[in-house]
């Protein structure tokens, strides 16, 4: 990475909505890969551009890309962006660089940018890293925007602070152009100070937050084998979210989540962001982490327990 390449901007939804606009025009079709992070949707729409999704599959417990579907839908002339999320939210994939490869090949031939939406990377389970898009290769690199941030990772959505990387000069300069249009691109007096000083600083206290969030995801895991095992977690390797599998046919009747986990005692279950037969939950909120800590007091969760809730 080359310094000259980044630039300052007040938040990644900012810098992916001022994409949109200056990289594509309205009633051009901006592909994502569902599900996807919700706020996607809003990005292209409210600027009066199409959706098009690209579903992943799910085959043998993990996601995967359907190529066959990506290259159809890439290759519509309409098409001229793709929002790529590296790792994947909200499923936590951690994608390879042979796929990473294979979408950037894909997008320059077929003339589509790529805006590599990387917020997450440094949310990955331990012994795990992340491969940044952009250093894949010479296609991956000269036709994409990337979007980084420390908000995610250590807290800081509140000082507004994140960049965007963008190697092609071409590119570049309309980005340039266009966070500076959109008034994002000025830092308030604490957000460059406070991302200087969370990668430079932060390194013990991310790894042992990486670590938290393992054991939460374990703990998660297992309770929901134990007490709910019509939901099943899907194996992600980044980001602090679970996903859930859920019943087919789920969505689109008027049961809840309670009612399909049958409302066992310590039930966690609460409205989810969602597309198809799954659901997410935050493995950072589940607090706190340390089994001893949820079991002590009552050696199980009990009807009416708050061990849990009140860390005792």
């Amino acid at each position: 990475m080359e310094k000259h390449w980044l630039m300052f901007v007040t938040g990644v939804v900012p810098a992916i909505s001022s994409a949109v606009r200056k990289l594509t025009t309205p009633g051009e079709n901006v592909l994502i890969q569902t599900p996807v992070y919700n706020i996607f949707f809003n990005s292209i729409v409210n600027n009066g551009r199409n959706v098009l999704e690209s579903p992943l599959k799910y085959r043998d417990g993990a996601y995967e890309i359907d190529f066959g579907d990506l290259e159809e839908k890439l290759a519509d002339p309409q098409t001229t962006m793709m929002i790529l999320c590296n790792p994947q939210n909200p499923v936590g994939k951690i994608w390879d660089r042979e796929t990473l490869a294979r979408i950037g090949a894909l997008c320059r031939k077929h003339h589509v940018i790529v805006l590599s939406d990387e917020i997450h990377c440094d949310l990955t389970a331990p012994g795990r890293e992340y491969i940044p898009f952009a250093s894949v290769s010479e296609d991956c690199r000269e036709n994409s925007v990337t979007c980084l941030a420390p908000t995610k990772a250590f807290n800081l959505a509140g000082l507004q602070t994140a960049a965007i990387m963008v190697p092609n000069e071409a590119l570049r300069n309309k980005m340039h152009r266009a966070i500076n249009t959109d008034e994002v691109a000025e830092p308030n007096a604490f957000a460059v100070e406070a991302a200087v000083a969370a990668f430079t600083k932060g390194e013990a206290w991310l790894d042992a937050l990486r670590a938290y969030i393992e054991e939460n995801r374990r703990l998660a895991k297992r309770w929901l084998a134990e007490r709910i095992p019509k939901l099943w977690p899907v194996d992600g390797e980044a980001t602090y979210l679970l996903w859930l599998g859920l019943p087919g046919g789920f969505w689109g009747t008027r049961r809840s989540l309670p009612d399909i986990c049958g409302k066992p005692p310590g039930c966690m279950c609460r409205r989810a962001h969602s597309t198809g037969d799954a659901a997410r939950r935050s493995c950072a909120s589940i607090s706190p982490a340390p089994e001893r800590r949820w079991r002590t007091g009552c050696g199980g969760w009990k009807p009416g327990c708050r061990c849990m809730r009140s860390g005792r």
